[in-house]
């Protein structure tokens, strides 16, 4: 998984967990990176301002059908309680996670790396 769609799958992981934030900070990339938009349980209109695109979708009882805009990739998140995993279509790999309060960890199985963030 692109390291841009990853921390965005986080952002939404922490923000749709109760986490209202304008921002994630990547402890891999060691910055910030601002939102735009807003999201509920039935819908994804957020706007990543360090890559300039969008990222929508809708929602039905916790699994998100996501499109990266700037990626031209779809991406499916499914959030289970302060868990959640999900597909990365572009990559063809999964990932999963958890959200601690304003913490995600979020396992990238094509890195077959565990990355840290902060919402």
């Amino acid at each position: 998984m692109k390291t841009r769609v990853r921390y965005v799958v986080a952002y939404l992981a922490g923000y749709l967990s109760g986490n209202e934030s304008v921002s994630v900070y990547d402890h891999s990339q060691a910055r910030h990176c601002s939102m735009g938009g807003g999201c509920d349980a039935n819908s994804v209109s957020i706007y990543d301002e360090r890559e300039a695109c969008h990222i929508t979708g809708t929602g039905n009882k916790g699994t998100f059908q996501l499109y990266h805009h700037g990626e031209k990739a779809h991406v499916t998140l499914e959030l289970l309680g302060t868990k959640f995993n999900g597909y990365d279509h572009a990559s063809g790999t999964d990932f999963n996670g958890t959200v601690n309060a304003r913490n995600v960890m979020l396992y990238d199985s094509q890195m077959a790396t565990h990355y840290s963030y902060f919402v």
